[in-house]
């Protein structure tokens, strides 16, 4: 994502074609970390602490916390963050995968639009001055526990640049807390059974 796009503050959502199946392997990518598998954090806050992505990062330890309470009506499938340093300053950029928790609404274009447009609505309200871009990415997924075909979505976050690492790390700390409380209230249309 360019600087400018996040200077500007932007949600995008996009549609995917890139099928996963969920639970997912350990894996070595070219070119980036390795991916570490889906771990199941639904209903135990504890197990974060198995998740080496978020372990220096404590705004996506919270995310992950919260997300997968298990009041919420999603869980979370994969996240990574990383702050970076440029010619135009530090920023910070990451991800969280998440999925509604349910066999029926994991298969809805609508439920996970209306996700999207309510976080939409809400960071507009609240951004004020943070310079933060999020491309939300809807895409197929086979959840193996459940043995349906849904969607999950992929939140892409990226600052814009800052004079300092602090004043990044802090523009993302706002970024993911109001990703979270969107996350935390989601309510479904319909429901029928969990799939974690």
């Amino acid at each position: 994502m360019p600087a400018d796009e996040a200077l500007a503050g932007t949600v995008y959502l996009r549609i995917g074609d890139s099928a996963k199946k969920i639970p997912y392997e350990p894996s070595p990518r070219p070119n980036a970390p390795p991916s570490y598998g889906f771990k199941p954090l639904k209903g135990q806050p504890e197990a974060v602490r198995w998740i080496p992505e978020a372990h220096t990062d404590p705004a996506l330890q919270d995310l992950l916390v919260a997300a997968n309470d298990s009041s919420t009506a999603i869980f979370t499938i994969g996240c990574g963050s990383a702050a970076l340093r440029g010619n135009e300053g530090h920023w910070q950029r990451g991800y969280v995968e998440f999925a509604l928790n349910d066999a029926y609404a994991v298969q809805s274009f609508a439920e996970y639009f209306k996700v999207f447009l309510d976080f939409d609505g809400a960071w507009r309200a609240a951004r004020g001055e943070y310079r933060v871009s999020f491309m939300w990415e809807l895409a197929p997924a086979l959840f193996l526990a459940r043995d349906v075909e849904g969607y999950t979505f992929t939140v892409w976050i990226q600052t814009a640049p800052y004079a300092t690492a602090e004043a990044a790390r802090y523009c993302w700390g706002h970024a993911l807390a109001q990703l979270r409380q969107q996350l935390v209230s989601v309510r479904l249309l319909v429901s029928g059974d969990a799939i974690y």
